[in-house]
C-alpha cells in the first residue's frame, strides 16, 4: 500500500463532454492533491478523444494518475472496478460517479471522517441527495440521523450504499472482488459484504451526494439477468444466513425486487417466439455458444421457476419492514405484501362510505381517501366540460364517477362520467407479472348549463360489485393547467362565474362584485401559499380584474409557432387572418431576440415580443391562440411561473396547427388530458382518421382536415441542390449518447461519401444540410467540409432544393406536396409509435437503409434533372384533401365558426 490517503477510480466510456470537468473537480477538491490522492482512470474503449484527454492528465501528474484501457463491451461494470482496485494504493477507496455530484467540501469533510474513525469502521460515507426538477430543491434519500455512525441493524433503511458516495477501506476489501456476472446489482452486493463486517459506518454530517435516478434499460432485463440475480444475489444471502436474513440485508433485497416484479408479462418474458434476438444465448443465458432456443426448453417451467425462486425470497421477508421500505413505491410494496399473504379482498363500510382493498390485515388502499385529479375544466358555449381521473388498484369496471347537479331550487340531476381509456400513456394498466395491478379510472363528463343559472355540482366516486355498493366523497385536486386549481379557484366565461370550494363546483351568472369577492379570497390563499414568484403572480391577477370590466368584450387572437423561430403554420395564418376586416384583435408572439422577430416587425403590425407584458396581458384575455407546437413554455408564457397562481384567468381555446403530418401514433403526448386541444388541424381524411380512431380521445370535430396554412405560399425554383434533412432520436438523450451514436456516424459518413461529393460537383449540384434544431450544438463533430449548412427560412429551403433526403421527418410531406422527389434513408430506430402511416406503400420516394443504395438513387435523380416519378406524383395527390391553395382561408373560416 502507497502513502495516499485515497484511491479514486473513474470509469471512462467516451465521456468527452465530461471527463476534463470531473478530473478537475477532483483535483480541485484537494489542494493536497499531490500529496493524498490518487487517481486510477480506466478507459473501456473510447473512441470520442476522451482517453487522449485522460492521458494530458496523466502525463502531468505521472504520481497520481493512472491510466488504463480495456477495449471491452462488458456491461458488467465488477469486471471494470475488479481491474482498477488491482491498482488501488489508498487507505480508503472511492469509485467516483460521473453521472452524480459531490458538494465541493466532499473529499475534505470524507478525510476528517477517515482520519477520526478509520478505527472503528470500514465505510465513510456521504448523504444522498436527489434533485426535486419541479421544486428546484435537493431532497435527501432518507431522513438521516444526526450521528457519526449509523449503527444498520437499528437503522435499516441507511443500509443501501450508493457507488459515488462511499469511502471504503482497502484492508477491509481485502481479497473481496465484484461480482463480474451480475449486471445493476453487483455494486449492493460488494458493498453490504463489507458493511457486514462491522454493520455501522460513519456519516459525513456536512457534504452531499448529488444522485442523478437512473433506471436499468429494458434490453438488459432478461432472463439471463433475473436467473443470475436470483442465483448470485438472492439466494446468495439467504444460504449465508440460512433463511434468517438480517433486517438490514431484508431491505436491500426488497430494493433489488422491484425491478424485477415490474416485469410486465412473465410468459412473454420466457417465451422466445417472435422475439428479434441478436444473441438467444446472451437473452436466455443457454450454454456458450448456442445461437438457437433448444428444443427441450420449456418456457413454462421457466415461469414455474420463477415464482419459486421469488417466493423463496419473500418467505424470508419481514413483512411489517416490507410495508414500510422507503425507497419502493407504494404499489410495489403492495404487490410484494399480497403476493407473500397470497390474499386481497374488499372491505367496505357503507354507514361511513368507506371501501377498502386489503390483503390480510395490511391496507393496500382506502378508495375514500384517494383523490379525483381533474385535468380539464372548460366552458365551451353552454357546455361545461371536466375531465378526470383517479387510479387505484380497484378494477375499473367496479367503478364509477358521478355528479350531481342541484339547482337553487333543491332539482337535481346526475350526470355519470364516460370512461376513458389511454393505453399508450402512463394511465395505461399497470401490469406486474402477468397480474394487472393498478387501474387508471379516466372520466369525461359534459354538462349543458342553462341561461342564468345558478347551480352546484358535486362528486361522488361510486364502488359497486356483487357484495359492495359505496358512494364515496372524494377530496379534489386540481393537474397542472386544468383550468383552474386551489389558488386560482375561479373562472369567467360567457356571462357565467364558475368556481370551486371544498369539494363544490358552483356556477353563478357574472357579475363583477362576485369576481371582487372571489379574487380577494384567491390573493389571501395565494399568500398563505408562498412560493417562487408570489409578488409577480398577484400584480398579473390585480391587473386582470382591474382590465376585466373594459376588456371583457374584446376578442382577441394570438399566433405563434415557436417562441424564437417563425415561419410555420402560425405565421402564414396570421398574414392571412390580420387582412380580415372582422373586429378580431390578432396579435404574433416571438422572441425579441430571434431574428425573426426584427423581419416581422419591420413589415407587420402586433408583433408582440414573447413574455413580455403586453404579451401576458393578451396572452390572458385571448379567445383563441393558434400555435405550430404543443409545449406549454412555448404556448403559456407563465409555465415557469408558478402556473397555478394564474389559472382560471386565461380561457383561451388551444388551437394546434400541427408543426407537420401526424403520420405516427403521437397519442402517448398529446393526448386530450393533457394538452386539450380546440383544433387539432390535419391535411388528409387518413390522417384524421388515425386520431379519431386512435386513443387521443377529442371530439371528432375538434380535429378538421383543412389543410396547412403554410402550404399556400410553398413555391418550386429548384436550385440543383440536395438536401439532406434528418429528424431526431429521442433515446439520444445525453451529449455522449448522441456523439458516440450510429446516428452521428452515419451523417457523418453521408456527407463526407467521396463518390456523390465527385457526381454532384461533376453535375453542378451542392449538397445542403439542415441540422434538426436539437442537432446544432453538435455541429463541431459533424462533417461540413463538402456541404452547405442551411439555415434560412424552411420555405426558402424547399423552394430551392431539388431532391429531400430525409429519415422520417415530416418535412418530407412540404417538399412532396410540390411534386419534388423524396428519398426516405431509413435505419430502424424512429422514436415514434407505428401509425397508419406505411413508406413502402405510402411514402413520396423510395426507401433504402444503406449509404450505397442511397448516393445510387441521389446520383440517378440528378442525372435526370430530379423528377418525381408518377407512381409518387399519383400518392402525392391520393394523400392530400386539398392543394388548392386555398388552406389559410379554411381555417379561417372555421376558427370564426368555432
Amino acid at each position: 500500500m502507497g502513502d495516499f490517503d485515497i484511491s479514486i477510480i473513474r470509469l471512462i466510456n467516451n465521456d468527452i463532454l465530461t471527463i476534463e470537468e470531473s478530473i478537475d473537480s477532483i483535483i480541485s477538491q484537494n489542494r493536497d492533491f499531490k500529496e493524498n490522492i490518487q487517481l486510477i482512470l480506466l478507459d473501456l474503449g473510447s473512441s470520442d478523444g476522451s482517453y487522449e484527454v485522460a492521458k494530458e492528465y496523466e502525463e502531468k501528474y505521472p504520481n497520481n494518475i493512472k491510466l488504463m484501457q480495456y477495449r471491452d463491451e462488458s456491461w458488467a461494470y465488477g469486471v471494470h472496478f475488479n481491474r482498477a482496485l488491482k491498482e488501488a494504493e489508498g487507505e480508503f477507496i472511492h469509485f467516483f460517479d460521473p453521472r452524480s455530484e459531490l458538494s465541493q467540501n466532499a473529499y475534505s469533510e470524507a478525510k476528517k471522517y477517515i482520519k477520526k474513525y478509520s478505527s472503528e469502521v470500514d465505510i465513510v460515507y456521504i448523504p444522498v441527495y436527489y434533485f426535486d426538477k419541479k421544486a428546484k430543491v435537493l431532497r435527501p434519500k432518507v431522513d438521516y440521523v444526526k450521528s457519526d455512525i449509523v449503527d444498520v441493524k437499528e437503522h435499516i433503511d441507511h443500509s443501501i450504499i450508493y457507488l459515488g458516495a462511499a469511502f471504503i477501506k482497502k484492508d477491509a476489501i481485502g481479497d473481496l472482488q465484484f461480482d463480474e456476472v451480475l449486471i445493476d446489482c453487483e455494486i449492493d452486493l460488494f458493498f453490504t459484504e463489507i458493511l457486514m463486517k462491522k454493520e455501522k459506518y460513519a456519516l459525513v454530517q456536512n457534504a452531499k451526494f448529488i444522485r442523478n435516478k437512473k433506471k436499468l434499460p429494458n434490453k438488459y432485463k432478461t432472463p439471463k439477468y433475473v436467473k443470475n440475480k436470483f442465483n448470485l444475489f438472492f439466494n446468495h444471502f439467504i444460504d449465508k444466513f440460512n433463511g434468517d436474513v438480517p433486517r438490514y440485508i431484508q431491505y436491500l433485497l426488497v430494493s433489488e425486487l422491484n425491478p424485477i416484479v415490474r416485469i410486465d408479462d412473465l410468459n412473454e418474458f420466457y417465451d422466445p417466439k417472435e422475439k428479434e434476438i441478436e444473441d438467444i444465448n446472451e437473452y436466455y443465458g443457454f450454454d456458450e455458444g448456442i445461437d438457437y432456443v433448444p428444443e427441450d426448453y420449456n418456457p413454462k417451467e421457466e415461469v414455474d421457476n420463477f415464482w419459486n425462486e421469488l417466493y423463496n425470497v419473500l418467505d424470508v421477508l419481514n413483512l411489517p419492514d416490507l410495508e414500510v421500505h422507503k425507497e419502493v413505491p407504494r404499489i410495489t410494496r403492495s404487490f410484494l405484501v399480497c403476493l407473500k399473504n397470497r390474499d386481497f379482498h374488499v372491505e367496505s363500510r357503507e354507514d361511513k362510505n368507506k371501501v377498502f382493498l386489503k390483503s390480510n390485515d395490511y391496507l393496500i388502499n382506502s378508495l375514500h381517501f384517494h383523490k379525483l385529479r381533474i385535468d380539464i375544466v372548460e366552458l365551451i358555449g353552454d357546455t361545461l366540460n371536466i375531465s378526470g381521473s383517479l387510479s387505484s388498484n380497484s378494477y375499473t369496471e367496479n367503478m364509477t364517477v358521478e355528479l350531481t347537479r342541484e339547482f337553487a331550487n333543491g332539482k337535481k340531476e346526475v350526470f355519470i362520467g364516460k370512461f376513458v381509456e389511454y393505453p399508450t400513456t402512463n394511465r395505461r394498466i399497470k401490469t406486474f407479472l402477468g397480474i394487472d395491478w393498478q387501474f387508471p379510472y379516466n372520466f369525461d363528463l359534459k354538462i349543458p348549463l342553462t341561461k342564468d343559472e345558478v347551480s352546484n355540482l358535486t362528486f361522488k366516486i361510486v364502488y359497486d360489485d356483487e357484495n359492495h355498493h359505496v358512494a364515496m366523497d372524494n377530496h379534489i385536486v386540481f393537474r397542472e393547467f386544468a383550468g383552474l386549481s386551489n389558488l386560482g379557484n375561479y373562472l369567467i366565461k360567457n356571462g357565467r362565474i364558475i368556481f370551486f370550494r371544498g369539494r363544490t363546483f358552483y356556477i353563478q351568472p357574472y357579475s363583477y362584485s362576485s369576481v371582487l369577492k372571489l379574487e380577494f379570497k384567491a390573493l389571501i390563499r395565494i399568500l398563505r401559499a408562498g412560493g417562487p414568484f408570489l409578488l409577480q403572480g398577484i400584480f398579473y391577477r390585480i391587473v386582470y380584474v382591474l382590465l376585466y370590466p373594459f376588456w371583457k368584450n374584446r376578442t382577441i387572437w394570438l399566433f405563434i409557432d415557436r417562441d424564437i423561430i417563425a415561419d410555420d403554420n402560425a405565421e402564414h395564418l396570421f398574414k392571412y387572418c390580420i387582412k380580415q376586416d372582422d373586429g378580431i384583435e390578432k396579435y404574433f408572439i416571438i422572441n425579441r431576440d430571434s431574428p425573426d422577430y426584427e423581419r416581422l416587425n419591420s413589415s407587420l403590425d402586433n408583433v408582440v415580443a414573447f413574455g413580455s407584458f403586453r404579451h401576458k396581458i393578451k396572452y390572458l384575455f385571448s379567445e383563441k391562440i393558434m400555435i405550430s407546437q404543443v409545449t406549454r413554455g412555448i404556448l403559456n408564457p407563465f409555465t415557469h411561473e408558478n402556473s397555478y397562481i394564474y389559472e382560471g384567468l386565461s380561457t383561451y381555446k388551444f388551437c394546434f396547427l400541427q408543426h407537420g403530418v401526424t403520420k405516427d401514433d403521437i397519442s402517448w403526448w398529446i393526448k386530450k388530458y393533457h394538452k386539450n386541444l380546440y383544433m387539432f388541424l390535419t391535411v388528409s381524411d387518413l390522417e384524421r382518421d388515425s386520431m379519431v380512431n386512435g386513443y387521443y380521445n377529442y371530439e371528432e370535430d375538434r380535429i378538421p382536415v383543412l389543410g396547412f396554412p403554410r402550404y399556400d405560399n410553398l413555391k418550386s425554383d429548384p436550385q440543383k441542390e440536395i438536401l439532406f434533412i434528418p429528424t431526431w432520436r429521442r433515446k439520444l438523450d445525453n451529449p455522449e449518447k448522441i456523439l458516440n451514436s450510429e446516428f452521428l456516424q452515419s451523417i457523418n459518413s453521408f456527407l463526407g461519401n467521396e463518390r456523390l461529393i465527385e457526381k454532384a460537383n461533376e453535375l453542378g449540384y451542392k449538397i445542403v444540410f439542415r441540422p434538426h434544431p436539437e442537432l446544432w450544438k453538435f455541429l463541431d463533430f459533424i462533417n461540413l467540409e463538402n456541404v452547405v449548412l442551411s439555415e434560412g427560412p424552411y420555405q426558402e429551403m424547399f423552394k430551392t432544393a431539388s431532391v429531400m433526403i430525409t429519415d422520417y421527418s415530416s418535412v418530407a410531406f412540404d417538399f412532396a406536396y410540390l411534386k419534388k422527389p423524396v428519398i426516405y434513408y431509413q435505419d430502424g430506430e424512429y422514436h415514434y409509435g407505428e401509425g397508419y402511416y406505411d413508406y413502402e406503400t405510402m411514402g413520396f420516394g423510395k426507401v433504402v437503409e444503406e449509404e450505397d443504395a442511397l448516393v445510387d438513387k441521389v446520383i440517378e435523380y440528378m442525372e435526370n434533372d430530379c423528377k418525381m416519378e408518377d407512381e409518387y406524383a399519383a400518392r402525392v395527390d391520393s394523400f392530400f384533401k386539398y392543394t388548392d391553395k386555398n388552406n389559410c382561408k379554411r381555417v379561417y373560416e372555421w376558427l370564426l365558426k368555432h
